[in-house]
């Protein structure tokens, strides 16, 4: 890149950085929940106490350590800001708390617009790998997520680091450097398990395949297992995956795969899953919170009311009658409507993550993006569109298809997972966005390239015909006049 380009690329990044500092007061929905409660609460205790709990005293696997050692590590909770006293106490250490994650996000956004422009370029972008990072450094749907201290935002830029490494390895020390960082990206997210078939394929791809792919897997093994080998010393089971979605909003471990497989039948709203799913266990349901579309006529409306009222009845907790009773639902649904639940619902989902408005957490807390909805849910459609038929373009010419098939796989991956996945959020599909943005801008430099090459070959041939034509325009050719014919002859 010449010097022009990385004054342009420190600008985008500039302007990125400003806005975010402008965006981050106007999250007016202060204070911590959900998972970021309990990656705060995690990241207090282990600056606190050096323990990886909730309380201080219970060790727990029910959480990744990635973010919660980041937020430890990048904070550093103090103790003014970590000490048990009164509300207003508490209520000051969180918003000091929300201050340096804000800035750690910041530092994490425009990591990952710079890691777009590079892996742009890797595609033969050339200058329009800045648009892409300009493109992520304008837009505030990615922003809502990483000023705040949820794990997606982190992932997301060691998932953009691994494919650009993966396409640049040719050796297998380049795989086993790629392997470390997908094993690195797994202690943030569950499923940056989808990294390593992406490995695979690459390491497939290049001359010593088994090697690349032995160095790819052994390096993803050594970095991640120190989680799931502690988890079986001190619990008796590796837990690789943490808690996933059974998980209570205490962190309490219990089985929500029934209400998975019941909501699996209907449910393709990120509405659905912050407040019906998530509501599982532990906070009443009433039948009349559930939307239109769980209810399936007369008959499943009254089990579902005897169900939930046996829920209530145990206290707000998943008994086996409940989770058999919310079974029966579920395989009588598919029988009734098989089609929507293998095609229609799976492909909804997908394309709600995919397609903005990408609605994550923290909905209507940024008045920016309320002010402005309409154009930057254009703009997101426009660019994801873009980076689909700009994968295709890599796809189908030949010098950049084993790259473009790397992608491929990658972004396949993601759309099975949230095509099955009953309790989508928008921020699931935050890990691909950089994808898109730069085979986006990395297609239109195909396309630019393309119509430059059709105007120069009309040029050539109007040129051509130029110089072929004109002795014959410089100068009248007179051609011999032409005998009658008699119609005599001789013999």
């Amino acid at each position: 890149m010449s010097w022009k380009g990385a004054v342009a690329l420190v600008a985008i990044l500039t302007i990125g950085a400003g806005l975010r500092i402008h965006w981050g007061p106007q999250l007016h929905d202060s204070g911590v929940g959900g998972d970021a409660l309990q990656y705060f609460k995690l990241a207090v205790h282990l600056e606190r106490e050096h323990s990886f709990s909730f309380d201080g005293k219970t060790p727990t696997w029910t959480r990744l350590p990635g973010q919660p050692l980041l937020l430890g590590a990048a904070t550093r909770p103090s103790p003014a800001q970590t000490r048990v006293g009164t509300e207003e106490e508490q209520r000051a250490g969180v918003y000091a708390f929300l201050a340096s994650c804000r800035t750690l996000g910041i530092a994490i956004e425009l990591t990952t617009a710079l890691l777009i422009a590079l892996l742009a370029l890797l595609l033969g972008a050339g200058h329009f790998a800045l648009l892409g990072a300009l493109l992520w450094a304008i837009q505030p749907w990615t922003s809502i997520v990483a000023l705040r201290p949820l794990a997606d935002a982190p992932a997301t830029l060691l998932t953009t680091l691994c494919l650009i490494l993966l396409l640049r390895a040719q050796s297998p020390w380049g795989f086993a450097i790629a392997g470390a960082t997908a094993g690195l990206a797994q202690l943030f997210r569950p499923d940056s398990i989808l990294l390593v078939p992406t490995i695979a394929l690459g390491a497939f791809l290049v001359r010593h395949r088994w090697r690349a792919m032995l160095a790819g897997g052994a390096l993803w093994v050594l970095v991640f297992s120190p989680w799931p080998i502690r988890n079986l010393l001190r619990f008796g089971h590796p837990h690789p995956f943490a808690g996933g979605t059974n998980i209570a909003l205490q962190g309490q471990e219990f089985d929500r795969s029934s209400v998975m497989d019941w909501m699996r039948t209907w449910a393709a709203s990120e509405k659905a899953t912050v407040e019906i799913a998530w509501r599982i266990q532990g906070r009443p349901l009433p039948l009349a919170e559930l939307p239109p579309e769980a209810i399936d006529g007369p008959a499943e409306r009254a089990e579902l009311e005897r169900l939930l009222g046996a829920y209530a009845k145990a206290g707000h907790r998943v008994t086996d009658e409940v989770a058999q009773g919310f079974r029966t639902l579920a395989a009588e649904r598919r029988a009734r409507h098989p089609f929507t639940h293998w095609v229609g619902l799976p492909l909804r989902r997908v394309a709600r993550v995919l397609f903005p408005p990408w609605d994550g957490y923290g909905l209507g807390t940024l008045p920016t993006l309320i002010a402005q909805r309409t154009f930057w849910c254009i703009l997101g459609a426009a660019v994801v569109i873009a980076g689909l038929f700009g994968l295709t373009l890599l796809l189908w010419r030949r010098a950049t298809r084993p790259m473009a098939a790397v992608l491929a796989l990658a972004l396949l991956a993601r759309c099975a997972l949230l095509a099955w996945m009953p309790t989508i959020e928008a921020r699931y599909g935050l890990e691909i966005l950089p994808l898109l943005f730069a085979t986006a801008v990395a297609g239109a430099r195909r396309i630019v390239n393309g119509a430059d090459v059709v105007r120069s070959q009309q040029s050539a041939c109007t040129k051509s015909k130029r110089l072929f034509f004109a002795p014959l325009e410089d100068k009248q050719v007179k051609f011999p006049k032409a005998t009658p014919y008699s119609g005599a002859h001789s013999d």
